[in-house]
């Protein structure tokens, strides 16, 4: 429902042509490969695959393709993940069509776009994390460089079980579950250049 009320808003909406409506992640490469649109609205609950792994398949498919994010996940471990995917907008299905429009037209004009909600999430998520220590910014910047904990014991004399443990204050801090979803978080929040 959702879906066609989207496709006949912006079938009413000026200088957008809808290329289609995909129900399953298998339906929307295909119309993605067939018609290449300049911009992609994708929600992260599919019923044959999950909106991160779509996305990383059109990005794969096409890199520069621009992907908004439209979700009923609030959660910053969400959004950090989508961010280090590279989606361009993120989302919440409780937005006015206005704003989803909003973000449609800066996502075609090469910009990025968050709604509100999805700020006052990674807001609130930033604000509620402790600070990140001296050492525990080491180790993040190692594990963004892609070494294991082995290798970050070795290149910091530390054992790998303090790596682990830093590793897992980190995940604690950011709110997030996977070492993706922190390297986007400590990105989006500056930590990362």
């Amino acid at each position: 429902m959702l879906a066609e009320g989207l496709k006949a808003s912006f079938l009413q909406a000026p200088d957008i042509d809808v290329l289609g409506v995909a129900f399953t992640g298998a339906e929307a490469i295909d119309m993605f490969v067939k018609h290449r649109p300049d911009v992609v609205i994708l929600d992260l609950r599919l019923p044959d695959t999950s909106g991160e792994v779509l996305a990383e398949k059109l990005r794969a498919i096409d890199a520069g393709c621009r992907i908004v994010v439209l979700t009923s996940h609030a959660q910053s471990f969400h959004i950090a993940r989508m961010l280090t995917i590279g989606v361009n907008a993120y989302l919440l299905k409780s937005c006015q069509f206005n704003e989803i429009l909003q973000a449609v037209e800066a996502v075609a004009a090469g910009n990025s776009f968050f709604c509100n909600e999805a700020m006052l999430v990674m807001n609130q998520s930033s604000e509620q994390r402790s600070t990140v220590t001296k050492r525990e910014l080491e180790v993040l910047k190692l594990i963004v460089a892609g070494l294991t904990n082995h290798e970050i014991a070795d290149k910091l004399f530390i054992s790998p079980l303090t790596v682990d443990s830093h590793r897992k204050n980190l995940l604690l801090k950011f709110n997030v579950r996977n070492t993706a979803a922190l390297v986007g978080a400590a990105t989006v929040q500056g930590y990362i250049e």
